[in-house]
């Protein structure tokens, strides 16, 4: 049986708000997991590559130059590893979080707001899934995704964007 009740789309300000609680929360995770897990297990070689980037006058193209072949491939592979380990976390972050909650993560039940699906109830296990995929490959992959993505919701009057659209969930308040 379908619910009768009016759906009251998320004022998107607190929506914006709830995301970067959220982000900054999947991050922190994510930086906590590369210090403890992924870097170590990098040489020690691949620190003090990281500190001659700070070195002064020096542009990141001709610090790369200079660099033998075995460290820059070094290098490339800690930015590979970083990149995977903070999209992996921020999906990780909001499909657990929305899944094993009543379609809440911390940020949103902060603002009193959750993840429904067009009827209004609890989307399933891959509904969340894609819709996490979605906004966390847009925030790491091309900041410059992001906003598109979040004023197509400023303009529309459900305020869905595009990982709502194309998971059929909306945010509501409740």
């Amino acid at each position: 049986m379908v619910s009768m009740r009016k759906i009251q789309p998320a004022p998107f300000p607190g929506r914006i708000l709830a995301y970067l609680l959220d982000v900054i929360l999947a991050l922190l995770l994510a930086i906590t997991f590369l210090l403890w897990w992924v870097y170590p297990r990098f040489h020690a070689e691949s620190w003090a590559l990281l500190q001659g980037l700070g070195r002064e006058g020096t542009t990141a193209s001709e610090f790369l130059s200079q660099l033998p072949d075995e460290s820059r491939a070094l290098l490339i592979k800690m930015l590979i590893a970083t990149q995977l380990t903070i999209t992996a976390t921020l999906i990780a972050y909001f499909w657990l979080s929305e899944l094993l909650s009543r379609g809440s993560s911390l940020g949103k039940c902060m603002f009193r707001l959750r993840v429904v699906d067009g009827g209004g109830e609890r989307p399933g296990g891959g509904a969340l899934l894609l819709r996490s995929a979605i906004s966390s490959i847009c925030l790491t992959v091309s900041s410059l995704l992001l906003l598109p993505n979040f004023l197509w919701g400023l303009f529309r009057k459900d305020h869905r964007c595009w990982h709502d659209l194309l998971s059929g969930s909306r945010v509501e308040r409740y």
